[in-house]
């Protein structure tokens, strides 16, 4: 049996059928490099995340810049062209990234070392009187003998003792920093609190022995000291917390004062 499709339908389907094509191809081709680029920004952000570790603050957060900045570039956020709606979506989330590059580039240059505040905290705290009390109250230390002697301290002017161990490389530490402890309730709580707070952002060999001393893996933790100079361990605080979860923890500690 022969089927007869019509010269016209031959002639208008045959275009029809590789504009699609074509479409297809132009679609999986923009998959591919979107998929490809997404996973090398991935991968960088990742190797960042690592080399923060051992590089300094400043290094880190061009890094960080950088990366944005690279970021915004393939989001189109300089090609003021005509565009597709979804295209200006990504336009005006690339001019963010580059807003956020060239902050992190200052604040870099500027000696700043944290990729959450690329200005530095007295942007965030000039107009929050609070967070500025707080973080004044902070003793920072870096070696053994400052911590027994900061310890001792506290336990001969008959204080409990906050120990919050920090670094520069651990974003979990930066967020309870900025996050956690400036809240109102956890502020009162620690009225009274010799806050110390031990910086290994160094990692050197003595600061790692000070964390087999206290079995901790690494920062953040925060460790609750009695007046008498005694951890208070049923109350430490290891990795990541809110600041609903450190007022419950500092009632407890309190109760044991």
């Amino acid at each position: 049996m022969r089927v007869d499709l019509g010269e016209h339908d031959g002639l208008e389907g045959l275009p029809r059928f590789q504009m699609a094509v074509q479409q297809v191809r132009r679609l999986g081709r923009l998959m591919y490099v979107s998929g490809g680029v997404g996973a090398f920004g991935l991968l960088l952000a990742l190797s960042i995340g690592l080399l923060s570790r051992v590089l300094p603050g400043q290094v880190t957060l061009l890094l960080v810049g950088l990366l944005s900045a690279g970021v915004a570039l393939f989001l189109g956020a300089l090609e003021f062209t005509e565009k597709t709606t979804r295209q200006k979506l990504a336009q005006l989330l690339g001019l963010a990234l580059l807003v956020y590059a060239l902050a992190s580039w200052y604040g870099a240059l500027s000696g700043q070392t944290d990729p959450l505040r690329p200005l530095g905290r007295e942007y965030a705290t000039a107009n929050n009187p609070t967070v500025t009390s707080s973080s004044n109250q902070w003793q920072t230390i870096t070696t053994s003998a400052e911590l027994d002697r900061v310890m001792q301290e506290a336990q001969n002017a008959g204080k409990p003792l906050l120990l919050d161990w920090y670094a520069d490389w651990c974003i979990s530490c930066k967020v309870i920093e900025h996050e956690v402890l400036p809240d109102p309730g956890v502020v009162a709580g620690l009225s009274g609190y010799s806050l110390v707070r031990f910086d290994m952002t160094d990692s050197n060999a003595e600061q790692r022995a000070l964390l087999d001393r206290y079995k901790l893996f690494g920062p953040p933790a925060l460790l609750f000291f009695a007046k008498n100079g005694e951890e208070l361990q049923n109350v430490r605080v290891v990795g990541e917390i809110d600041a609903a979860g450190l007022i419950e923890r500092l009632n407890r500690a309190n109760d044991q004062n």
